[in-house]
């Protein structure tokens, strides 16, 4: 919500913290108690295999209050963690030694949408579906493994929409293709203004 910096974040990038909420967004008021409440439930060998604690031992997502959790039919099954500092070291954390099993947003896919977007990341992910856009997400720019085109009807028109920069639209070309090659129709596309879907959103919102 609007009062907390996790909502004001969202809000700032011109992401309704309502509709994030829906998604499966949460901001993590207070770490230290989170780990505390943790520890009581789970040992920490269970919280290691979780891929919640870092090398120091302790809670692997303290620094990263705003969760992203990977919703598959409504059950989380894997999240990313953002800092809200300025300038963080880190500015995105996943589990310590999990890969990624689905696509952000997979759930998107039980409405059966005839075109799908496939946006670079969760913030760009969440704006493009603040615009109305049916999407899910990459992890990254090359963080679409080939397992995952079996979760997408071949039916559905695709476009790829990642970063207007170079190392995106190389990304989009390279997805593109590996689409087609699965017999999609897909397209790679490029925001029309801004560097990102997230500044596409802005733009229309100001």
């Amino acid at each position: 919500t609007l009062k907390n910096l996790g909502g004001q974040y969202l809000s700032s990038r011109e992401l309704s913290p309502e509709l994030c909420s829906s998604l499966g967004v949460r901001f993590l008021e207070d770490p230290v108690q989170a780990w505390a409440t943790l520890c009581s439930e789970f040992s920490l060998g269970d919280l290691e295999v979780a891929g919640l604690v870092n090398s120091a031992g302790v809670f692997h997502f303290q620094e990263h209050p705003l969760l992203f959790f990977f919703l598959h039919n409504q059950v989380p099954v894997y999240l990313c963690g953002r800092s809200l500092q300025a300038n963080p070291r880190i500015k995105e954390l996943k589990p310590v030694g999990l890969s990624c099993p689905v696509p952000y947003q997979i759930d998107v896919l039980n409405s059966k949408p005839a075109e799908l977007y496939i946006c670079e990341g969760l913030i760009d992910t969440l704006s493009a579906a603040q615009l109305g856009l049916p999407s899910i997400g990459a992890p990254g720019a090359n963080s679409f493994p080939e397992h995952w085109l079996e979760l997408i009807p071949k039916s559905t028109r695709i476009r790829v929409l990642f970063d207007r920069d170079k190392a995106g639209e190389d990304a989009a070309i390279k997805l593109r293709s590996q689409f087609r090659r699965s017999g999609f129709k897909a397209d790679a596309l490029v925001v029309p203004v801004g560097k990102d879907v997230n500044d596409f959103l802005i733009e229309r919102m100001v």
